[in-house]
């Protein structure tokens, strides 16, 4: 995108923003999560906030988990 709005780090909007994209995309990793949020928008420190997110989700975090055993 030539003209991306520009958002400031640690918004409120932002975090809201970075969840929905994460449970819309089929809870992707944070590589996916920033390219899909770059295609409209650019925010300062973003690597760091979409670490955030995937590492918080729970549905990731079930995902991930090692079966026991």
């Amino acid at each position: 995108m030539q003209n991306p709005i520009i958002l400031p780090k640690e918004h409120q909007m932002v975090d809201l923003l970075l969840k929905h994209l994460h449970a819309k995309q089929a809870h992707c990793g944070f590589k996916s999560l920033i390219y899909e949020l770059r295609k409209c928008f650019w925010i300062v420190g973003v690597r760091k906030m979409a670490k955030q997110v995937t590492s918080k989700c729970v549905t990731c975090k079930k995902l991930r988990r090692k079966p026991m055993g």
